[in-house]
């Protein structure tokens, strides 16, 4: 079998146009997916040489299921609609802003006076800072856009099944066994990057590029473009088993195997959230490319049953539903102490201050990196140890790939019940009990599930710069934090079991 399918995107409107975006970057905020389109090949095969034998395979490129929230963005905020600043009282009680250009010393203090002295519940915005906010303010006020040269979303995939209905001797005929093998293979997928933020030229110890902001600008406020990057693809492998008895039992299972790698995984609504909301590696303003969060090395699926008729026709049945899977990916990273204006002081860009990937140093002895030094009071015998004893370990003295670690593998076990009865007028009761995550009603701490909160990133150090020059990083403590596995400080409280009682009629 072979078809095609095609693309074609209507969207007329487009977002408000945003002169000064223009003059920055030279290209307009006003990109849609306006005459956009998806040329999509089809190919499939079923091959069935005898009764029992079944070969499928296909080969196409596939489009769609990003949501349209994503281009909505530079809908909601194009930027001269919406005028943002911060204002904020420095250690010696001066003041400072952000976000607005072109204010004197003087209007600095007086507009920081305005805003913060004497702050009450009934105080509202200064009439100084919405004035300077609607002249100054929205010609760098933060903009999302499209690239001019967006691709749609779109990824090459091939699949291939057997199934084979056996004979197993003694363990009887009708073993229907499967295998599944899919190749993904990303075409385009979205990317972000914030245009606000320029490679300065300059390397840091571990190699990455260090940034800084566009010439003219202070503050936070970004140019979040989105925009593509082919990176990423998939190995799904899935072997399979299904068998029912004439005496009512039957037994399925399943075990997938996963090597999924991305580099957006695209996980917000917001076009600075998907910014912020990954860990980056080499280019602090690109998302880092590596294992994916998705990505569930191994998963165990067995069901087990038995259903037939034991109180003359009414039915029973009984199943029990076992999952398990290995646990969550996440990153390791840097805990950068963001300078005053939120602005990264070691890489440079802006948002959370957690998702630099560790550089891991030689910790043969305090003094082996000569990338690195520790701050007074750092506790190198418990970094030291917790590298050589952790995934860290065989990246010394280079950045840890992203998703190298992964939470413990969870093991969930399910009970359903359903026993029918008889009914007036022919009718039946079907009662239903379900006992969800039997282990942990059993022993509580058995089908836990132990993760790293979203979005999936565990800092380990803080990091910081020896100098203006940035010629070392600088590993001091983080507060409070000791050296070990973040899933092994979790703690897990109240119960992760339920049971569901139910009646059904029917006629």
């Amino acid at each position: 079998v072979a078809g095609v399918r095609y693309d074609l995107f209507d969207t007329p409107d487009r977002p408000f146009f945003n002169e000064f975006f223009l003059q920055r970057f030279g290209f307009a905020n006003t990109s849609t997916l306006n005459g956009r389109d998806l040329f999509q090949p089809r190919f499939g095969i079923n091959w069935k040489p005898t009764d029992r034998l079944q070969v499928r395979g296909s080969a196409s490129l596939f489009g769609g299921g990003s949501p349209l929230v994503f281009i909505s963005n530079s809908f909601s905020n194009p930027g001269p609609t919406l005028g943002r600043a911060q204002v904020r009282r420095n250690t010696d009680g001066t003041f400072a802003v952000a976000g607005i250009a072109g204010l004197t010393p003087a209007q600095v203090q007086a507009i920081g006076a305005a805003t913060l002295n004497n702050v009450s519940g009934g105080t509202g915005i200064p009439q100084s800072l919405v004035d300077a906010i609607r002249t100054a303010g929205t010609a760098t006020a933060p903009t999302n856009a499209i690239d001019p040269n967006f691709q749609l979303p779109s990824q090459w995939r091939f699949s291939g099944s057997v199934d084979y209905e056996a004979n197993l001797g003694f363990l009887g005929d009708g073993w229907n066994l499967g295998v599944d093998l899919i190749y993904s293979k990303v075409n385009n997928a979205l990317e972000f990057t914030d245009l606000r933020s320029v490679d300065t030229g300059t390397v840091l110890p571990d190699g990455r590029a260090r940034f800084g902001i566009l010439p003219g600008f202070t503050g936070t406020n970004t140019d979040i473009l989105l925009t593509n990057t082919s990176f990423g693809q998939s190995w799904n492998a899935v072997a399979r088993f299904d068998k029912r008895w004439d005496a009512g039992f039957f037994l399925n299972g399943a075990y997938t195997f996963q090597d999924v790698t991305d580099q957006n995984p695209g996980v917000s609504s917001v076009a600075f959230s998907n910014f912020q909301n990954t860990a980056f590696g080499d280019n602090p303003n690109l998302a880092a490319q590596g294992t994916s969060i998705f990505q569930r090395d191994n998963q165990f699926r067995l069901g087990a049953g038995y259903d037939a008729n034991l109180f003359g026709e009414n039915n029973t049945r009984i199943e029990l539903f076992y999952n398990g899977r290995s646990g969550q990916r996440f990153s390791y990273v840097f805990d950068d102490q963001a300078s005053g204006n939120n602005r990264s002081a070691v890489f440079g860009t802006t948002g959370r201050n957690n998702r630099g990937l560790l550089y891991v140093p030689n910790v043969s002895s305090a003094t082996a990196d000569p990338n690195v030094i520790y701050a007074p009071g750092f506790d190198f015998a418990g970094f030291q140890n917790f590298v050589q004893n952790s995934e860290l370990n065989e990246f010394q003295g280079q950045i840890a790939p992203k998703n190298i670690a992964k939470t413990p593998f969870v093991h969930k076990l399910d009970l359903s019940l359903r026993q029918q009865v008889p009914f007036v007028f022919g009718g039946k009761i079907e009662l239903l009990a379900d006992i969800e995550n039997v282990l942990n009603l059993i022993d509580s701490s058995l089908g836990t599930i132990r993760q790293v909160g979203f979005p999936n990133t565990a800092p380990v150090v803080n990091v910081s710069c020896s100098n203006a020059a940035c010629d070392q990083f600088v590993f001091s403590n983080r507060s409070g934090a000791i050296f070990q596995r973040p899933v092994e400080a979790t703690n897990i409280n109240g119960s992760l079991w339920g049971i569901r009682f139910g009646v059904r009629v029917a006629f």
